[in-house]
């Protein structure tokens, strides 16, 4: 997360907006760290991949998705709890993700029709707060772990 202090205090071009991936969603917050920092200087935050990249739901992600072996298995506990309760766990991040009011924009895949759908009543639909807490109870030991991205 250092990477946007260190190229906004740098560039030579106004920037107004960044995007990050897998940094605001149910299992890593970090860049809630970040958030007065882009308030003072007036950028813009674009929340992408709410899903992390698939982990966040029933199948846990894509196989090459580079998340240590203890991130994944919380999140298969989390799906698995998820449907014990009859809920979905991409529904629940999703709605996670677009109630945080000091994000901008939250980006989201969608592939089908019937995607956009859900992801249009997840947005509308009154969180479980019950369900929300012990899903992060879940994540609690593995919280803000993540994976290296990129050449750095």
């Amino acid at each position: 997360m250092w990477i946007y202090p260190y190229v906004l205090d740098r560039s030579k071009v106004e920037l107004d907006l960044i995007l990050s991936y897998c940094h605001n969603c149910l299992n890593d917050t970090t860049l809630r760290f970040l958030v007065p920092y882009f308030q003072v200087r007036g950028v813009g935050i674009v929340n992408a991949s709410a899903l992390s990249m698939g982990l966040l739901t029933h199948s846990g992600g894509p196989a090459w998705h580079p998340a240590p072996e203890e991130l994944k298995l919380a999140a298969r506990r989390a799906a698995a709890l998820c449907e014990e309760r009859n809920a979905e766990l991409p529904r629940l991040a999703l709605q996670y993700a677009l109630a945080d009011r000091d994000m901008d924009s939250t980006l989201v895949g969608i592939d089908s029709v019937k995607t956009l759908r859900s992801c249009l009543s997840a947005a509308t639909e009154q969180i479980d707060e019950g369900l929300l807490n012990d899903v992060l109870k879940i994540f609690e030991p593995v919280h803000n772990m993540t994976w290296r991205s990129g050449v750095l």
